[in-house]
């Protein structure tokens, strides 16, 4: 099992922390519909002058309903969630990412994408 981005995080001391093992349904909010690889880059490659030493930052941010993550797109600035038109959703086991829950949000989980799998593939997209 090899993780996408494996070089970076594995310089990373514990990263990923641990591994849920159960099958889940995440959700994450996305500009596109259907859901592109624009949506899905860890903020430790877009902005890596701030995130690339921070091993949360390699994973990517979903939430374990769809309400949850509604709640946090309100929460966002208004000049970001004018640009969220779509949430994603996506049946995660063990054979396409590594994942746990992450943050002070029981509903927040990290998610990490294993090398070669089309992530996008796994994604079914609905209008906010």
């Amino acid at each position: 099992m090899i993780l996408e981005n494996h070089e970076e995080i594995s310089k990373l001391p514990n990263c990923p922390l641990i591994n849920d093992e159960k099958t889940i349904t995440l959700f994450r909010f996305c500009e596109n519909n259907p859901i592109s690889v624009t949506d899905i880059i860890p903020f430790a490659i877009s902005k890596p002058e701030m995130f690339a030493q921070e091993c949360l930052a390699w994973g990517l941010s979903l939430f374990n309903t769809r309400e949850a993550t509604v709640k946090i797109i309100k929460g966002l600035p208004t000049k970001k969630r004018k640009r969220i038109i779509a949430i994603g959703q996506i049946e995660v086991d063990n054979s396409i990412a590594v994942k746990h829950q992450s943050c002070d949000n029981i509903n927040h989980y990290t998610l990490y994408p294993l090398k070669n799998v089309n992530l996008i593939s796994k994604f079914t997209t609905q209008d906010l």
